[in-house]
């Protein structure tokens, strides 16, 4: 169906010569339950500001070459059109010029009361319009001669119907999603001026029609509280992306039919928070700035869930010199650890099934996991860096957690230790308690492919990979300041003066590259131990990975000197959760 889908959009209609009632937006005729909602605008500012950069060569001759990749495989008359246009046509330039809006919402089904998904949509091709005008006539005309279309009329215009495949879907109750409802649905298309509207209903398409013309429907998206909150947060100027979490479940029964997916409900809210919105947009930034986004957590109802413990404002201070040099990124998030045990007590009592065994366990583990919470502070840097020349362990991730009572700490994390059967050993003056690789939490805090290590260093809990917390410890105490390299330094200057919740400066392509380098190490030493039993094998292999691996550090090279680094920044209102920041340019000796 969605191929289908996607024939429609682009067969949908001639190209008319009359003007449209002024710019179309989707929250005009979408429906007021829609679910999941994109807006694609102003993606001209984007494309100009990206060739106006660091990052023009580089975005330039991959999207040249995709493209051309693209145009090969496409069996479709897209390549002949764009070949026939007499003047150069950038595909990059033609589809940043076009506008897009389309909504998801559910529907109950009139005639079966089954819950079914609507799309209602449009494409403006602007100034293109009329230049894609024979195309879409020719391929038009082919699909009414193949009988593929039926023509009906819609609030008194001449629409097409496409009819939907019914292909049916994997049904069952498993976990995987059930997309047959939207094999099902019906697609009706209608084109006006430089505009092609499409909804799966002909009230979907009424509505739409009712826009055009410049009439107020009832019921549409504009009138959605939460949809003028979550907008209203953003406040930006170029795509969006918006999910409403009102009629969420219906989606998702229709999608996961698996009753387990409803009872988890509760329990993501219990987890998370109560949200009513969630949106995330971009534009096109300011120099040094490529690119802006911010996302938002719309909550009117004031912050619950983990969302909660995160919502500290803060004035940012200098970060400490955990690491005298080798800084990759950097940031700071304020944690309300003493919010964290009846947030796990509130998550088991969310599941009966969870809170049947679980709630008993947990109450075992309580007394110690509050002593812990109480002895840390609000306060946690986060830091990677690395040690030259690369080896395999060369790069360093560390949580540094403010602890206001040493002494309650130690006595509690003790007891966690020998009960956990933790190895603890002694490091210049401090305790190292070791964690075995995977540990408690896998990926995070240093946990992973390696051991763990968590020591109290002056007045910071350190946990990550072992090397790194070594390093920590052996400047407590020091008034070493962390010299920042000149992308960080960038960075950190972007950051706003207002009091946040969280803040980071990460270089990004840097980081791929030590680790791309730390990989190939790896590498290496599991060829040489290969070689001891096959070394044909082993040769084989090692021509392939130098060949993929070349591939890959050139993209990286090319990345670094196009973006710098990613620049992220967390606030907290009465009504929101905003999360903002920027990718910037990448940092040259002009720049410095």
């Amino acid at each position: 169906m969605f191929k289908q889908f996607k024939t429609g959009l682009l067969l949908a209609g001639v190209i008319a010569a009359q003007s449209t009632a002024g710019e179309l937006a989707i929250e005009e005729f979408a429906p007021e339950t829609s679910v999941f909602i994109v807006s694609l605008d102003e993606l001209t500012q984007l494309h100009d500001r990206l060739m106006d950069s660091s990052a023009k060569e580089m975005l330039t001759s991959r999207f040249d070459e995709q493209q051309g990749v693209f145009l090969e495989d496409v069996d479709s008359p897209l390549t002949d059109m764009l070949e026939s246009f007499d003047v150069d046509m950038d595909l990059a330039k033609l589809l940043g010029s076009m506008r897009v809006g389309f909504a998801i919402s559910v529907e109950e089904d009139p005639e079966s009361y089954v819950m079914m998904p609507q799309v209602t949509g449009f494409v403006d091709f602007g100034e293109h319009g009329a230049m894609l005008e024979p195309f879409i006539v020719e391929q038009m005309d082919d699909l009414r001669k193949r009988g593929e279309v039926e023509e009906v009329e819609v609030a008194g215009r001449d629409c097409i119907l496409v009819p939907g495949q019914g292909l049916g879907g994997p049904g069952g109750m498993g976990f995987e999603p059930d997309f047959s409802a939207f094999s099902d649905m019906d697609t009706y298309l209608l084109h006006e001026g430089e505009i092609i509207l499409f909804a799966s209903s002909a009230g979907g398409m009424r509505r739409g029609i009712e826009a055009l013309n410049g009439d107020a429907s009832e019921d549409v998206l504009s009138g959605n509280s939460s949809w003028k909150g979550i907008t209203d947060t953003l406040d930006m100027q170029g795509p969006r992306v918006v999910l409403l979490t009102e009629h969420l479940s219906d989606f998702v029964s229709v999608v996961f039919p698996n009753p387990m997916f409803g009872m988890m409900g509760s329990m993501f809210v219990a987890m998370i928070g109560e949200i009513d919105a969630v949106g995330l947009g971009f534009e096109a930034g300011e120099y040094p700035s490529l690119i802006d986004h911010r996302a938002a957590l719309w909550m009117p109802g004031g912050k619950s869930g983990i969302v909660a413990l995160l919502s500290e404002n803060q004035e940012r201070e200098s970060s400490p010199a955990f690491f005298d040099s080798g800084v990759l990124d950097m940031g700071h998030v304020n944690v309300d650890f003493g919010g964290v045990v009846d947030w796990i007590k509130s998550v088991i009592r969310s599941n009966p099934m969870l809170q049947a065994q679980g709630m008993q366990a947990f109450q075992q583990f309580e007394p110690m996991l509050t002593s812990l919470m109480d002895s840390l502070g609000n306060s946690v840097n986060i830091v990677t860096a690395v040690s030259r020349p690369i080896e395999v362990d060369s790069l360093h991730n560390i949580w540094a957690i403010e602890c206001r009572d040493t002494q309650r700490f130690n006595d509690a994390f003790a007891s966690l230790a020998a009960d956990v059967g933790m190895e603890q050993r002694d490091f210049q003056g401090h305790i190292i308690y070791e964690m075995p690789a995977g540990g408690m939490m896998p990926g995070v805090m240093g946990g992973g492919g390696e051991p763990t290590g968590i020591a109290l260093g002056g007045e910071h809990v350190l946990i990550g990979d072992i090397a790194g917390v070594e390093a920590c410890l052996r400047n407590v105490g020091t008034r070493k300041e962390m010299k920042l390299p000149p992308e960080l330094a960038a960075g950190m200057e972007q950051l706003p003066d207002r009091a946040v919740t969280f803040w980071s400066v990460m270089n990004l392509v840097e980081s791929n590259i030590i680790q791309a380098e730390m990989a190939s190490l790896e590498m290496k030493r599991v060829l040489n131990e290969l070689a001891e039993d096959d070394p044909e094998m082993a040769e084989d292999m090692r021509a392939e990975y130098q060949e993929g691996m070349k591939e890959g550090m050139e993209l990286l090279e090319e990345m670094n000197s196009a973006f710098g680094p990613l620049v992220m920044y967390w606030w907290s209102t009465d009504d929101a959760y905003i999360m903002s920041g920027s990718i910037l340019e990448a940092i040259t000796e002009e720049t410095e």
